[in-house]
Parts: C-alpha cells; sequence; structure tokens
C-alpha cells in the first residue's frame, strides 16, 4: 500500500501541548489509523531508523552515493507523508547522522503544514531549530548550499539563514573561515539585488548614511541577531563577507588583512584561512610554518584528523581522546596506531555507555564480520569496522562474560583491533556460539553475506527446529541502498542500526517498534516532546 492511501490526520484530536501528551492520547492517535495503516507506519518507521542513523549520503563498499541519496530520500519521503509529527519528533532521537538531520529540515521547510498535524506551527519551528543547532559549522553550512540548489527560499528559510548567521556569537571566526559559504547563504537569503545594495550601503562611511539606508540595514541585518552580537561587529563582518573594500578594526578581519603582507600577522587565523593566504601570498613558506603558527586555534576535530601532517611537518600537537566518540577514536587507530591512552579512552568510554543502558547479560555471544567489505568506501575508510569495534566494547562491557568469535579466524578475536579482509564467512562463528549456550548472540556485520550467502539463515532455521531458542540480535552500522535500510542476515533476526555507541538507546526503540507499535509511539512521543522545552 503507498503512503498515500495510509494517509490519516488528527482531525478529530485535541490540541497537543508539552503536558497533554499521554499514554491515552498516543492511543488516540493510533485510534485513527487502521490495522493495515499502523502495519505500514511501523515498516516505514523501522526503514527510516535503519537508514537514517547509518547513512551518510556517500558511497559504501556495496552502494554508490547517488544509490544510497537515493533510497535516504525516498523513505525519508515515505514517513514524511505518512504522518509528519512522527517523522519530526522522531529526528530528535540522539543517534542519528547528520545527512538525515539535514535532509529533514529541507524537507519541512520546503514543504507546507497540515492543519491536522500533532504539532503546531510554534512546536515545528523549535523542532527544526533544534536538529539545525546539532548540526556543526560546516555543516550548517552545507545546509545553506543545498537551500540554494534545492531553489528553497521561503520566509521561514530566509529566517534560519539570517538568524543563525547574524546572531552567531563566533561571527568573527565564521566570516573569516567560510568567507565565501556565508556570502552565498546571504546572497541566497536576500536575493543578489538586496545583497548589492546592502553591499553598496556598508562601503559608506555610517556617518554619512540616510535613514533609507539605516532603515534597510535595520530590516535586513539588525533584526535577525537575537544574540550578544553588536552592531558594529555584525556590520563589520556582514562588509567583510560580501567583499567591501575598507580597512578593517576586529582582531580576525585585521589580521586576514595583515597576513597578507607578513605571515606570522595570521597566527589568530584559523589552520585552513592561513594557509590559503601562504599558498597566495607567501608561497615561500611552507605550511608546517602555517601550522606551527595556528596550532593553538585547531578545532578538536582538526587536532586529531591532523596528527599525521603535524608528525610530518615536526610540529607537535596534542589533543585529549576523552574528547572523540569510540568511533572516531577506532578510526585514528587504524591510521596511526594504538596507542595507550587510546586504549584508555576506548576502554572508559564503553564503561560510560554501558551504564547508560538498561540492560544487563551474564554471558554475551559476539560475532564479528571483519571481512573486506566492512573497510567501508574511500570516503568511510575503516567506519563500518570502527563502529563495530566500539560496539563489541559496550555489549563486552554490560556482560559479565563475552564469548567473542570472528568470521573465519578466530584467532583474532581477541584482539583490540581486527584487520578488514577475505570473505564473510559467518555460519560457523554462530554454530560455535549456539553450542555455547550464550544469553544472547549479537551479529557484528553489514550483511552481506557471501561464503556461502544464505548460509546464517539455514542454521538459525535448524537451530529454531531443534528447539534452540537464544535470541540473535543483528547490529549493522551500514545502510544498504538496495534494502531500504539496513540488510538482514535472516527474518529470524532482530536487526538493529548502529552508527556510534551512543545510538545504542535508539536501536532500542526500534525493536519496541518492531515488537508492539502502541507502545513504540508512546515511548516516542514520550521521549521527544519534552525535548522541545529544553
Amino acid at each position: 500500500m503507498s503512503p498515500e492511501t495510509c494517509h490519516f490526520t488528527y482531525q478529530n484530536l485535541p490540541t497537543f501541548t508539552m503536558e497533554t501528551l499521554t499514554h491515552s492520547q498516543s492511543q488516540k492517535v493510533l485510534a485513527q489509523m487502521t490495522e493495515e495503516q499502523k502495519s505500514v507506519l511501523a515498516q516505514t518507521f523501522l526503514s527510516f531508523i535503519e537508514s537514517a542513523s547509518t547513512a551518510t549520503g556517500k558511497a559504501t563498499f556495496y552502494n554508490t552515493k547517488a544509490e544510497q541519496e537515493k533510497a535516504i530520500q525516498s523513505i525519508h519521503q515515505q514517513l514524511l507523508e505518512l504522518d509528519r509529527s512522527i517523522y519530526s519528533l522522531a529526528l530528535l532521537l540522539p543517534g542519528f547522522m547528520d545527512y538525515s538531520k539535514q535532509l529533514s529540515i529541507i524537507n519541512l521547510l520546503r514543504t507546507q503544514r497540515s492543519t491536522h498535524t500533532l504539532l503546531e506551527d510554534t512546536q515545528e519551528n523549535q523542532l527544526i531549530t533544534k536538529i539545525f543547532g546539532q548540526l556543526s559549522v560546516p555543516r550548517k553550512l552545507k545546509l545553506f548550499v543545498k537551500f540554494k540548489t534545492n531553489k528553497i527560499n521561503n520566509a521561514r528559510t530566509r529566517k534560519l539563514i539570517l538568524r543563525s548567521i547574524l546572531s552567531e556569537k563566533n561571527l568573527e571566526r565564521w566570516v573569516t573561515k567560510y568567507k565565501t559559504k556565508v556570502a552565498e547563504a546571504l546572497e541566497h537569503a536576500w536575493g543578489k539585488r538586496n545583497t548589492s545594495i546592502i553591499k553598496a550601503i556598508l562601503a559608506k562611511p555610517s556617518n554619512t548614511l540616510s535613514s533609507k539606508e539605516r532603515g534597510i540595514l535595520k530590516n535586513s541585518i539588525l533584526k535577525y541577531n537575537e544574540g550578544s552580537n553588536l552592531t558594529h561587529i555584525i556590520f563589520e563582518c556582514v562588509a567583510f563577507v560580501l567583499g567591501v573594500k575598507r580597512e578593517y578594526v576586529l582582531p580576525l578581519l585585521k589580521s586576514y588583512q595583515e597576513a597578507k603582507e607578513d605571515l606570522n600577522k595570521g597566527a589568530k587565523l584559523s589552520y585552513e584561512v592561513l594557509e590559503g593566504i601562504r599558498s597566495t601570498y607567501h608561497k615561500e613558506n611552507t605550511a608546517a610554518e602555517v601550522l606551527e603558527l595556528t596550532k593553538r586555534q585547531l578545532t578538536k576535530g582538526q587536532k586529531i584528523a591532523m596528527q599525521a601532517k603535524a608528525k610530518e611537518a615536526q610540529v607537535e600537537v596534542k589533543f585529549n581522546p576523552m574528547d572523540y566518540d569510540a568511533v572516531r577514536l577506532y578510526i585514528y587507530a587504524f591510521k596511526q596506531g594504538l596507542t595507550v591512552e587510546i586504549k584508555k579512552a576506548l576502554k572508559e568510554k564503553a564503561l560510560n555507555v554501558a551504564k547508560s543502558l538498561p540492560l544487563q547479560f551474564q554471558r554475551v555471544g559476539i560475532l564479528i564480520d571483519h571481512s573486506q567489505s566492512m573497510e567501508g568506501s574511500t570516503t568511510q575508510w575503516m567506519r563500518p569496522l570502527a563502529t563495530t569495534l566500539a560496539v563489541r566494547d559496550v555489549l563486552k562491557s554490560v556482560s559479565e562474560e563475552a564469548e567473542i568469535v570472528t568470521c573465519g579466524n578466530d584467532i583474532e578475536a581477541d584482539k583490540i583491533l581486527l584487520t578488514a579482509n577475505g570473505d564473510t564467512s559467518l555460519a560457523y562463528g554462530l554454530l560455535d556460539l549456539l553450542e555455547k549456550e550464550v544469553d544472547t548472540i549479537f551479529i557484528l556485520s553489514d550483511g552481506y553475506e557471501n561464503t556461502p550467502a544464505g548460509r546464517v539463515n539455514e542454521v538459525l532455521q535448524l537451530a529454531r527446529k531443534i528447539g534452540v531458542t537464544i535470541p540473535v540480535l543483528q547490529i549493522s552500522p551500514v545502510m544498504a541502498a538496495e534494502s531500504g535500510g539496513i540488510r538482514k542476515l535472516s527474518e529470524l533476526i532482530t536487526a538493529l542500526p548502529v552508527n556510534n555507541t551512543e545510538a545504542l538507546g535508539l536501536s532500542m526503540l526500534k525493536a519496541m517498534f518492531e515488537i508492539d507499535i502502541e507502545k513504540g509511539v508512546e515511548a516516542l512521543l514520550k521521549t521527544t516532546v519534552p525535548l522541545l522545552d529544553e
């Protein structure tokens, strides 16, 4: 059944507020649907969670970038058309990839809200603002580029762009580091003609402006400042990104100008900004000199990402492993090696996540897929295996005892770092764990079994026939475009998507939806609606 035939409304329901979303009201929501509609909603929601928590919009080992994008966009659209409010609220759950957060904001902004939805206009706008706030600065700016590409320029979109830029407390840093992208975003919100007018006004001395020109600046710029920025800071930053020729007095803008003459004057700038200036105006200097000058300005992400470059340049760039999630640390270890500090941080992070999970095992079985495909693509190198190893550590921490086997290479089972190579031969490992009578078996795999294909399903079918009832769950860090979610090794397995260890709670909600949609919807509302007020 298509989403169109399943669509229902909240026309006969009372207005929902933060305080009135209770068990009985979540039941009324479902009362608007037939059993068939509930089934379609449940299936769509499950696919949505699977894809939104694993898809990055980039190529995987088996899927191209285009295939991934088409699949995730289709699933988003299906849930949006079935129920806008459930789609919106689900996005507040922890564990979704930034790609899905960006796509959701696009979908909500370019489509009109029906009058018969659970959330009111103000609540949906709150939700969009909250999701947007979870994005990093580069991804916020990439989202603005997508607005332009998709020709989204309505009032809500313009307000989001202008408020986020002009109210940003680190606006001076933004405009030096992302000058071109900020300029493009402002032009998209204002339009080319108005942008040209604003640029011309800002090029004039402030004491020569007419009342009309001051009014234009007030209505186009100042009214969107909801932060602590002073008027002169905003005007100077906007003038800078628009390319107004003048002498700037703000520290970073002044450094940007002066660094073109003297590289050392750019020490306050971001590494990539000063490197751009060096490569244009100071080719006699080296990138290593730029790194030495700007190492105090590096972000946490840059500190760990630039370790190889820093080592080569013989520049010491310190970073604290506890500042990064376990997946990032594993990827670093694959590239730079596993240090004592990284080992300690990985162990501590696994214990912290384990304490937050509402489950405990006496004896858990873990089957790890570290076949070639778990290496991922060139753009997501080793991320699938890094995620798998991080989840393994958490599962070990929530169990008194853990039996760990791998796909065809049990010698490596106890190693902290595993190598991604070979075929996906999981059936023997599954048999081994079934014979050991563990509490629960977790298969950590991308779902692409090929030695031979379908053997895990055969083993499970035979096990169930002879009365072996050990629960088997599959945790997958990779979206499969052809499956519209994650690729399951067997229909007898509950498959859970996980992109990082902090998202394990999201997988539990998925399992709840799969088992009982009424409890799933209730849990979704109770978990997400209070977040709008935070």
